[in-house]
């Protein structure tokens, strides 16, 4: 508690992507910060995270995922 999260537009904000897309990113992604709802939602459909890997933080839904490939 008492950490400053501050969502930065230069930081998280990018193109709006279709479902379909959004599910190639997630499956071809190393290093993801997946913040919000809807793309916190879609990374657990896609098997990416399990919902207790999610934490809240000022009532938004976040994960980070870290892939290490041989």
């Amino acid at each position: 508690k008492g950490v400053p999260f501050n969502v930065s537009e230069s930081f998280y904000g990018g193109p709006i992507v279709s479902e379909e897309e959004l599910d190639r990113l997630l499956g071809c992604g190393g290093n993801m910060n997946i913040l919000g709802k809807r793309s916190v939602q879609a990374a657990i459909d896609a098997g990416i995270v399990r919902p207790e890997q999610v934490i809240i933080v000022e009532d938004v839904p976040h994960v980070q995922v870290y892939r290490i490939k041989e």
